[in-house]
């Protein structure tokens, strides 16, 4: 007998059903499956039933996300190990076939789906078919739309080998930046001379995946990206989450209606409450409000007064419900008389059904007195959620030094109301944010109140100083917590960003730009940052030369990184003649250096060695913090032309630098590289210490292309000595965190892998080498740096 714990299925059930007080009969009632079948579940006559008739089971017993779990795994014994289904990583190609877990993002819900059961059943049945490729479920805000297709994503896990997984896109504020979600969401990151749409394309290839994309009416121009992702990769399947349809050729669309609801003019008995969803829902949230609440004859008709008013709609009959801890039914119905509009009112500019959620949330908002509701309108700013600091700033009072008194106890007062969202982070940390329907409301009351200029800007500024205090003032200086705190808050920068190109502020936008450099880079956001460097540069305006030339040397730097080398030197020398007319000398030597750089990866090794010597005699006379970058690159450039010794005198000079400076990821970066040119003339123990010592830095600041350089390198080591196994491991650990993170092998690094690659493929057999490849490429990070960090003497 397969088992999870000692216990089945029907075991697992029988004992879920006994602890909630059912009967057999009590049970099928509320699941709407037959008594039999209950009967046969517990007495292990179905051994494994349908995902769908589990959930149904988890929801009429109502169990907690612990015990809903738990009875999922006992219906799929040695298939799904604890907690694996529902939050897993994005999937490796090479390994998502395994059965051992199912690969997705889908976010763990708190409260289980109330209804919905038919439509859950047929969107299903749609995308079984083997010509429905996109499903696109339309109708209007608070219908329950995300739940539906996370539903559907849930109940199809092990039907997409390799994973089923969520994008929300309801951050976005431009179509061009789908895409970029897209990958987000997948790992995918953006690889060198190929658009990330064609990195995608390649990435996901014949995989068998599903995407949801959720909240898409407000980036719909972007309905073609999808149709090519679709059209290209033929096993991928997408539904859409969207209040108009993207039309295109494959588009199936399914409208999603409000919930069930009794016949007008009628009154259902009490103990059929549950056969109609509105109902249902609003008594599972009312009860989860009020422990107590109960329905009853004397109550029923209220409830389901109360749900009609509200058409059904499940955010709508959510926010009403959150009310019954501080009003009766009956007050609860009053207030909604005055409040939804009567559908024979008379022409509307919008939906009608879209009246009555804004009512719904008008009336929320009705309840809050007048600092809460301002605090309401000036929260709505945020893109993506917010910290109870940034709610601080963003709402403070200019003229007061204690920014914004009592926020948190306002903040509070908004979450009770259903208004705010609060989850708590990974560091056990706060972060609010609020239903897009719901900002949206917020929006216009924004507006009509007249306070949108004051408080977006205050945003706008906020975020500029949060991305300046992260402290990416050098190359390479990133830390990793740095980037995961810009990683949180990135849809409020591009929030900010937006801001300041709208009202044409040159000084803003170049300084927030320039800021961000560093964090793109690292993270791979080469098209984006250019497109954001372009846009503001192109700003009409007076900026100070000071500021506009941290923006060109930022643009000619990711230009040099996706190779694009006429025009990285265009954007240099343009520095270059502003810096020359300030005579700052600064600003001179970061255009040499990166003129330099352009001219390096040309491989025109003689000017960039004339660039890097102007640059780095007028960084020595300044003292400039950046010039072990500009001796490191220069050493590369001296190896090539054939002057070792130079090389690594030059090495030595910036590596006593980088030690004295504590600047670690410069440090790193130039013990990897001075480690080459070791192994090259022989000196082979004081590169392996070398490689040593920088990948452990590399891996602390998380810095994923040095640590592949490194591994590179620690596999050519290896192969040199005679461990050609651990070698090719260690080869194909580095080349799958290349894939993973988009950092193919670039022009300088390449001079010395194939002739390594080559030395370890000679001294074994070419099956015994591809298998130690294989088996590299399924470790992960921390596996691969513990490897390479073991001596090989196995």
């Amino acid at each position: 007998m397969s088992d999870l714990g000692g216990e089945h299925f029907g075991h697992a059930l029988r004992r879920k059903r006994l602890a909630a007080g059912l009967s057999q009969e009590a049970l099928s009632e509320r699941a709407g499956l037959s008594v039999r079948g209950i009967s046969d579940l517990e007495r292990g006559q179905r051994r494994t039933p349908r995902m769908e008739t589990v959930l149904m089971l988890a929801e009429a017993l109502r169990l907690d996300e612990s015990a809903r779990a738990e009875l999922i795994r006992a219906s799929r014994p040695g298939l799904i190990p604890p907690a694996a289904e529902f939050n897993s990583s994005p999937a490796d190609p090479a390994t998502a076939n395994s059965d051992s877990a199912i690969q997705n993002n889908l976010p763990l819900q708190p409260t289980p789906l109330v209804g919905r059961k038919r439509e859950v059943a047929e969107v299903i049945s749609m995308l079984r078919r083997p010509d429905t490729r996109l499903v696109t479920l339309t109708g209007p805000g608070g219908t329950g739309k995300t739940r539906l297709a996370l539903q559907v994503g849930l109940e199809l896990t092990d039907e997409f080998s390799n994973g089923v997984f969520f994008v929300s896109l309801a951050p976005l504020t431009d179509t061009a930046l789908v895409i970029p979600a897209i990958a987000e969401a997948l790992g995918v990151r953006e690889s060198s001379g190929s658009s990330l749409q064609a990195t995608l394309i390649a990435y996901l290839g014949d995989m068998t995946l599903l995407l949801l994309l959720d909240n898409f009416e407000h980036v719909v121009d972007a309905s073609p990206a999808v149709n090519e992702l679709l059209v290209s990769c033929p096993n991928l399947k997408v539904i859409v989450t969207s209040r108009v349809s993207l039309h295109l050729r494959l588009e199936h669309i399914f409208d999603v209606a409000p919930l069930g609801l009794p016949e007008p003019e009628t009154t259902p008995l009490a103990e059929h409450f549950v056969r109609y969803d509105a109902l249902a829902l609003f008594v599972d949230r009312a009860q989860m409000t009020k422990t107590h609440f109960r329905v009853s004859s004397a109550n029923i008709s209220v409830i389901n007064a109360v749900c009609q008013r509200l058409d059904g709609l499940p955010l709508a009959i959510e926010l009403a419900a959150a009310r019954i801890r501080v009003l009766s039914l009956q007050e609860l119905l009053t207030l909604l008389q005055h409040r939804l509009p009567v559908l024979t009112d008379g022409a509307r500019d919008l939906p009608v059904r879209h009246q009555t959620l804004r009512n719904t949330i008008a009336w929320s908002y009705d309840l809050l007195i007048d600092g809460d509701r301002k605090l309401f309108r000036q929260l709505v700013v945020f893109a993506g959620g917010w910290t109870l600091e940034a709610a601080r700033t963003t709402a403070g009072n200019p003229e007061s030094h204690d920014p914004a008194p009592g926020v948190l106890d306002r903040l509070a007062v908004l979450v009770d109301h259903s208004l705010v969202r609060r989850t708590e982070q990974a560091d056990n940390t706060s972060r609010f944010d609020m239903l897009d329907t719901i900002r949206e409301f917020g929006l216009e009351q924004l507006a009509t109140n007249g306070e949108g200029e004051d408080v977006c800007q205050r945003h706008a500024t906020y975020f500029l100083s949060f991305i300046e205090q992260q402290g990416f003032d050098l190359l390479l200086t990133a830390e990793a917590d740095q980037l995961q705190r810009v990683d949180v808050e990135y849809d409020n920068v591009r929030a900010a960003f937006r801001w300041f190109l709208d009202r044409q502020d040159p000084v803003m936008a170049l300084s927030l730009c320039s800021a961000l450099h560093t964090f793109w880079s690292v993270r791979g956001y080469l098209s984006e940052g250019r497109r954001w460097l372009d846009a503001a540069l192109a700003l009409e305006g007076d900026a100070p030369a000071s500021i506009r030339v941290k923006a060109l040397n930022a643009a000619g730097s990711l230009a040099c990184h996706q190779n694009d080398l006429d025009q990285a030197d265009r954007l240099y020398e343009e520095s270059l003649t502003l810096n020359r007319r300030q005579a700052d000398q600064v600003g001179i030597a970061k255009a040499l250096h990166g003129l330099g750089l352009s001219a390096q990866l040309r491989d025109d090794y003689e000017r960039a060695r004339l660039l890097y010597e102007e640059c780095l005699n007028l960084k020595r006379l300044i003292n400039h913090p950046e010039i072990s970058l500009t001796i490191g690159n220069l050493a590369q450039v001296v190896f090539h032309l054939g002057d070792m010794e130079h090389a690594i005198k030059l090495f030595d000079e910036c590596i006593a630098r980088d030690r004295a400076a504590g600047i670690r990821a410069h440090l790193g970066a130039h013990m990897t590289d001075m480690g080459l040119i070791l192994l090259e003339r022989g000196d082979d123990e004081r590169a392996a210490e070398l490689f040593e010592d920088a990948l452990r830095i590399h891996h602390e600041i998380g810095h994923i292309r040095m640590v592949a350089t490194t591994i590179e390198a620690m596999a050519a080591l290896a192969g040199k000595h005679g461990h050609p196994e651990q070698a090719a491991r260690l080869y194909g650990a580095a080349q799958a965190l290349r894939e993973n993170a988009g950092y193919p092998l670039e022009d300088p690094d390449r001079w010395h892998y194939a002739h390594y690659v080559n030395l370890a493929q000679e001294q074994v057999n070419e099956r015994t080498f591809s298998a130690a490849w294989a088996a590299g490429q399924t470790m992960s990070m921390d596996e691969a740096i513990g490897y390479a960090l073991t001596p090989p003497s196995r």
